[in-house]
């Protein structure tokens, strides 16, 4: 398991690419609200995910999942990777 600290700008890789797809399982361990996508993700185009919330995914090959949050917020993701 890996946390990951985020805030306001810039986004920041929450998962790392690999060379295969991978199963991931993301915790939102708050307080503040994250915003998950590609590089370029942003508060208004990014999946929300509320603190407290869990999300799992799969990743394509050396797909990299970033989050965000608003101006001012910081939060915490724990991430594990299956």
């Amino acid at each position: 398991m890996a946390a990951v600290n985020i805030d306001a700008d810039p986004a920041v890789p929450v998962t790392a690419g690999s060379g295969t797809r991978q199963q991931v399982a993301v915790h939102n361990a708050g307080p503040a609200t994250v915003y998950l996508g590609g590089a370029d993700v942003t508060a208004a185009t990014g999946y929300p995910l509320a603190a407290g919330e869990h999300l799992g995914a799969e990743l394509g090959e050396a797909q990299t999942l970033y989050g965000i949050c608003d101006t001012g917020q910081t939060a915490e993701l724990r991430t594990l990777t299956l």
